[in-house]
């Protein structure tokens, strides 16, 4: 009896996100849900869409049927601003998600006075890194399109594309609201970075005992443009996956509740992508309460900004599953990242087999 196939590839994208879930529909057709862009630069977005492609075969394994932009942080945005620039990849999008600013205002019944007033021409060679301004680049750039209808996705989304379930567990209209607040106290640039969430002093020569006692203290991020990422739970066949984006912990134990996942009935997931990137500030003891997993990816590059991921939060996942079963995935190679472990051979750490491609997680169904 012949077998679907499916697979979910963790793109490297710099310190960003790039993800895409591939499967096999009754018929054996193939599917493909797009998570992402990160924010490589030119020249890497060359070796991205040289990917992305090979994974579509050029419409021959499907096109994009979802691509989903989880917020306007440069390092989410970015790729598909790129993306949608290129007309050779962009021609097998066939939907968008995407909770713009102006999308959100009038979902609140706000008036969006704050919003940039110009519009960005498709070609956006010149877009900065401010995710405000990015926001507002891509609302321009697929206000016309008929691939987006401009709907808001929340918490109580959920979707099902040929097979393929999909339940949104973040943002909350709580997040939104609070993200609606923020951004008309945030001028909008042309030139300038966002200011960094990160600025955290590297944790990697720390030993997993010296850590330990950071665990008892938990501060949730804070940042509204995080908080509103839309976080995901990808069900396929018998397999499950989570995507946390930049998400909030908060709102997203929440959501497993209503799910009726708790400690004493676990959310069993192949693999879960860890929230930002590894940050610390995202990953708390209530959420890893709720879930059962072995495969943790991690895209994060360790750079000298962010210090992303933070070896405490892997600590953390540590304390919570048996460290025989649990193994990490990076989704990037350096040596930064190699640090983070190397004092412990012990601990299961995975890194891409070929660099462009990532880490790739096949299935049979």
């Amino acid at each position: 009896m012949q077998k679907k196939n499916c697979s979910v590839h963790f793109l490297p994208a710099g310190q960003g996100d790039c993800f895409v879930i591939q499967f096999q529909d009754e018929k054996f057709n193939y599917h493909n849900i797009l998570i992402d862009g990160g924010n490589r630069t030119a020249l890497d977005f060359k070796k991205q869409k040289k990917q992305l492609l090979k994974i579509i075969d050029y419409g021959n394994r499907g096109k994009f049927d979802l691509v989903i932009v989880t917020h306007s942080d440069d390092d989410h945005i970015k790729g598909i601003l790129n993306l949608i620039a290129d007309d050779e990849l962009e021609q097998y999008v066939e939907q968008y998600w995407f909770n713009s600013e102006r999308s959100i205002a009038e979902l609140l019944g706000h008036n969006c006075e704050h919003t940039q007033k110009y519009s960005v021409v498709k070609n956006n060679k010149g877009a900065v890194k401010s995710s405000r301004q990015q926001d507002n680049d891509l609302y321009s750039i697929l206000q016309f399109s008929p691939k987006w209808d401009k709907k808001v996705i929340t918490d109580k989304t959920i979707l099902d594309i040929n097979g393929l379930k999909i339940t949104v567990l973040s943002p909350s209209l709580e997040k939104l609201e609070a993200l609606n607040n923020y951004w008309p106290s945030q001028p909008l640039k042309k030139a300038g970075a966002v200011k960094s969430s990160g600025n955290e002093k590297c944790d990697y020569e720390l030993s997993i005992s010296e850590l330990r006692p950071r665990l008892v203290h938990f501060e949730q991020d804070a940042s509204p443009v995080n908080g509103a990422s839309i976080a995901i739970l990808a069900e396929f066949s018998d397999f499950k996956w989570l995507f946390l984006s930049d998400s909030h912990p908060d709102v997203v134990v929440e959501n497993l509740k209503k799910l009726n996942f708790s400690e004493s009935n676990k959310l069993v997931v192949d693999a879960l992508k860890i929230s930002h990137h590894g940050s610390k500030k995202n990953t708390n003891d209530a959420l890893l309460e709720m879930i059962d997993c072995q495969n943790f990816v991690i895209s994060a590059n360790g750079n000298k900004k962010h210090y992303h991921p933070n070896k405490e939060t892997l600590v953390r996942v540590l304390e919570h599953f048996d460290i025989e079963a649990t193994s990490f995935h990076f989704v990037i190679k350096n040596s930064e990242i190699e640090k983070i472990f190397y004092k412990n051979p012990n601990i299961k750490t995975y890194y891409p087999k070929i660099k462009e491609e990532g880490i790739v997680f096949n299935y049979e169904c």
